[in-house]
């Protein structure tokens, strides 16, 4: 099964890369007052 591709990242590529410098899509989304889930949802919705 392949995974999904955003831009030409799969999805767990860009959440590694993230881990790999100690954030999260959580954390991200946070930052500027968005809801913890925002980015997750851009990943995985059309």
């Amino acid at each position: 099964m392949e995974g999904i591709m955003t831009n030409g990242w799969y999805q767990a590529d860009i959440i590694a890369g993230l881990r790999k410098k100690g954030a999260s899509l959580a954390a991200l989304s946070r930052a500027p007052g968005l809801s913890s889930s925002t980015l997750a949802n851009a990943l995985t919705r059309p």
